[in-house]
């Protein structure tokens, strides 16, 4: 997901595009992730589940002020997503911990994503998959009511505090 945002921030000249991330530090797995990669908690809306689909209605944006970590400053900031400069493709991928360099890190898709007031609102289906299954398992019980999206901002204007 991209768009645009309201944000304030402070930029750190001379930081690199990318963060090594190491997955699994006992195998010595690393990989780079683009630090201009956002993340927001996503709300999952128990009431919405569907049992015979596993899926679920999720927030995955609001205009609310929130405060992110900034990858590129390394700082929390306090942005303000806007949902008419919310721009996304007909499904996106349901990651598990943001990492897509596995078939077995997908979790499932979000579809049917469409503006609902000042929301951004998917309905997340789980694949049929011991992995997905097992998580699908932890949303329908209660166990996860918050998830995570990941987007980049495409244009954004800096206010200063």
């Amino acid at each position: 997901m991209s768009g645009r945002a309201k944000r304030r921030k402070q930029r750190t000249a001379g930081m690199p595009s990318t963060l090594t991330v190491r997955r699994d530090p006992g195998r010595g797995e690393t990989h780079e992730q683009r630090r201009d990669l956002i993340c927001r908690s996503m709300q999952v809306r128990a009431a919405t589940i569907n049992e015979a689909d596993r899926s679920v209605e999720v927030v995955m944006a609001t205009e609310r002020q929130t405060a992110v970590f900034d990858m590129q400053s390394f700082r929390v900031i306090d942005e303000v997503l806007l949902v008419r400069g919310v721009e996304h493709g007909a499904q996106v991928v349901l990651l598990d911990t943001h990492f897509r360099f596995s078939v077995d890190d997908v979790l499932g898709s979000t579809r049917e994503i469409r503006a609902d007031g000042e929301q951004v609102v998917g309905r997340a289906y789980f694949a049929d998959d011991e992995g997905s299954v097992r998580t699908w398992n932890k949303v329908k019980a209660g166990h996860i009511t918050d998830v995570s999206v990941g987007y980049r901002a495409k244009e954004f204007v800096d206010i200063p505090p």
